[in-house]
């Protein structure tokens, strides 16, 4: 006969994920956008005089659509979590839109997919992440009905609490 399972309070493993969080809206005037740079460079090919296609570099400002997903994405509840470290992969990333733009391909698209996973930007990768979104209004709401049972309810001693069902009378 296997032996009967254990109380929940003494379970060994959690299932927690340490990347769980729960992201409010931020307040519009809070937020601090970092700046795209100024322009980027885009290599460009031309016949030279010798009659040689030679190489040079570009500089092209950003397409309006790669700003205003910039903007986007640090106007968004995500934002808080990033590191001033990801701000890099989301320049890469910055680079692929506006190219996509630019040059729409399936090739850009699958990269873009590919290289956004990693912040959160679809509902599906903060359900990977177990990032979750809360209003601010209803965070704070929330907040006080959670602070108001609390502190109304009656709190229990372990005395009080009654018998813990893992023991047993032995005879």
């Amino acid at each position: 006969m296997p032996p009967p399972p254990k109380h929940h309070s003494v379970r060994a493993r959690v299932n927690k994920a340490s990347t769980r969080a729960t992201l409010t809206e931020p307040n519009p005037e809070d937020v601090e956008i970092p700046e795209l740079p100024p322009m980027r460079l885009v290599e460009r090919k031309r016949k030279g005089s010798d009659g040689l296609v030679e190489k040079y570099m570009v500089e092209v400002p950003w397409r309006l659509e790669t700003q205003q997903w910039w903007e986007d994405v640090f106007s968004s509840p995500m934002a808080s979590e990033f590191h001033s470290s990801d701000r890099h992969g989301l320049f890469r990333l910055a680079v692929l839109i506006d190219e996509f733009w630019t040059n729409p391909s399936t090739q850009a698209n699958a990269e873009i997919r590919l290289a956004q996973k990693d912040y959160g930007l679809t509902p599906l990768d903060r359900r990977r992440l177990e990032w979750t979104i809360a209003s601010a209004e209803k965070a704070t709401d929330d907040g006080r009905k959670r602070r108001a049972t609390t502190e109304s309810a009656p709190r229990k001693d372990d005395g009080e609490s009654g018998p813990d069902p893992r023991l047993h009378i032995v005879s």
